[in-house]
């Protein structure tokens, strides 16, 4: 049996009395069994930390960080605390709180993915029932592995094998920017956009393969 610590009772009850809209939003995608037939549960107690959403069949743990988690103290104690959660055998998935609401499918997708490599099986259509629950079939996005620019367009290497190439002039924070601040970009979600930091721009690989 899990151990978790009784004194963090009240307040995982707390935190599900008061949950954020970002958090909310998750969980109506995830609750009730919707991904592959998995119990989700929210603000857990698991050892001794409360998580924000915890599948304990699929041992997996799923975490929305707030700006905090990106401060230096922040990225520490997060650090110590997924070595705590991975030494007890569960996966974190952790995901920018900020990125839900704009990439909440391809977070979703993400975390259908991993559910499908733990439990292979085909995704269901749309109408068939898992666990006597309708539900609707998901679709693994494509994701971004690279980023190159060039003078005056850039390519961005999916996972697959394909490459968009991009005229960096229909991006005009990009046009505008420095070759550093160019290079200065991350993954959202594993590959399901790009973020420039300093330009404040993001963009999403579903947008670029529309305009192929």
């Amino acid at each position: 049996m899990l151990y978790y610590n009784k004194k963090l009772k009240n307040t995982a009850r707390t935190l599900r009395k008061n949950m954020t809209d970002t958090e909310k939003l998750l969980w109506s995608r995830i609750r009730r069994k919707q991904l592959k037939g998995y119990q989700f549960y929210r603000q857990k107690t698991v050892g001794n930390y409360i998580v924000d959403f915890y599948c304990p069949s699929a041992r997996l743990i799923i975490e929305l960080d707030g700006s905090q988690h990106y401060e230096e103290e922040g990225i520490r104690k997060d650090k110590v605390r997924d070595q705590y959660l991975t030494g007890l055998g569960f996966q974190v998935m952790r995901f920018p709180s900020i990125e839900v609401f704009d990439y909440i499918d391809g977070i979703v997708d993400e975390i259908y993915e991993q559910l499908h490599e733990k439990s292979p099986q085909p995704p269901l259509e749309k109408g068939e029932k898992e666990n006597g629950m309708s539900t609707l079939a998901v679709r693994v996005e494509s994701r971004a592995v690279e980023v190159i620019f060039a003078e005056d367009s850039f390519r961005v290497i999916l996972a697959d094998g394909r490459e968009i190439a991009i005229p960096i002039e229909w991006f005009p924070r990009l046009l505008n920017a420095t070759p550093e601040q160019k290079k200065n970009w991350r993954f959202i979600g594993s590959g399901i956009g790009i973020h420039w930091e300093e330009v404040d721009e993001d963009i999403s690989i579903k947008s670029l393969l529309a305009t192929q």
